[in-house]
């Protein structure tokens, strides 16, 4: 099993508006209450991959409580840290006519003990935040395995990770894992609130939007993290022709009021998410994550622009837009694979 630390989690909050004003009132749609963090993100990750995990992080007052029935609803198994003070909480405010983002932080978070635990000292806890938020391979496959008192660091380490193993902290990048996985569990369950226009272009130019960002801040990992010139310009390439993109969509959907057509197309989506399977790299390789996950991301965009014309395209514009989808990701697929075989 894989244990996730983290060590300053949030309830994360976010709304869309259709534009944001400064002297009337805004309105805003689509409120979405996460269990948020780099651990956290990681297990909600993994249970999307059918994998199992046991999240451990620090719980307080409200928000601990709202973040622990989060976590529950996802059948998640975590054991938490009582702290005294608020468990940290995140707003976000997504603009869908200027594309901008605003995060509002309530409670500054952080780690105020209420007792120590007889399963994770004190010694541990500051080893913890020494190392930041990372994951560890468990020796057990039993979904009920747990954390045993250790005295130091040395023997909690031989506890949780595998005789023999050939992972070690020294050769893992799992933040940078963490983080690319984190951005497309949190694409995916914001594609999953998205309810329907009843217009099949609308919905294809609002939820390949949302794909779009999800692929940009990805690249933006890669573009910052990555090692591999040749990767590193393919990512910046994606950010700046998905970019250009995301701003089309937002400008059509300014400017064009749904008018029927069902909500076939976006049932067809919320369908190929269920099935949807995102592939984990473990080999402490930026790039090496960013492709293996960049792949079938691709395909899910290609996937989602088949259906979108299958379902009965009527705007040119956006038909226009899924065919180049479909053209230009396909290429892309063949040469990320083609870098991938080359550096297994």
């Amino acid at each position: 099993m894989i244990i996730t630390i983290t060590m300053n989690p949030a309830v994360d909050k976010s709304v869309t508006v259709e534009k944001m004003y400064t002297d009337k009132k805004t309105r805003c749609e689509n409120l979405l209450i996460e269990a948020g963090g780099g651990g956290i993100n990681v297990s909600k990750a993994l249970k999307e991959l059918g994998g199992e995990s046991l999240a451990i992080f620090p719980s307080g007052l409200s928000n601990g409580k709202l973040l622990e029935d989060k976590l529950s609803k996802r059948e998640i198994t975590f054991k938490t840290i009582a702290i005294t003070n608020e468990t940290r909480e995140n707003f976000m405010v997504s603009d869908n006519s200027s594309n901008a983002r605003m995060s509002i932080q309530r409670y500054k978070g952080g780690i105020e003990l209420v007792r120590e635990s007889k399963s994770f000292n004190m010694k541990s806890l500051i080893t913890y935040l020494i190392t930041g938020t990372i994951f560890l391979a468990s020796c057990g496959g039993d979904k009920s395995t747990t954390t045993t008192e250790s005295s130091d660091t040395a023997s909690m380490t031989d506890h949780s990770m595998p005789q023999g193993s050939t992972d070690t902290m020294s050769n893992m990048n799992m933040g940078s894992n963490a983080s690319i996985m984190g951005i497309m569990d949190n694409s995916m369950q914001e594609m999953k609130a998205m309810t329907s226009s009843g217009n099949p272009d609308n919905d294809f130019a609002a939820m390949m939007k949302m794909h779009h960002m999800s692929a940009i801040e990805a690249a933006q990992v890669e573009v910052a993290q990555g090692t591999d010139p040749a990767m590193k310009a393919m990512a910046q390439k994606m950010i700046d022709e998905q970019q250009k993109e995301v701003a089309e969509f937002n400008t059509f959907v300014s400017g064009h009021s749904a008018h029927g057509g069902g909500d076939g197309f976006h049932k067809d989506v919320m369908g190929m998410m269920g099935k949807m399977n995102m592939p984990m790299d473990n080999s402490g390789s930026i790039d090496k994550q960013f492709v293996t996950m960049m792949i079938p991301h691709h395909q899910s965009a290609i996937n989602m622009s088949k259906a979108y014309i299958k379902s009965g395209a009527h705007e040119a514009k956006m038909k226009t837009m899924a065919n180049n989808i479909i053209a230009s990701q396909q290429k892309e697929i063949k040469e990320l694979q083609a870098w991938l075989d080359k550096n297994k």
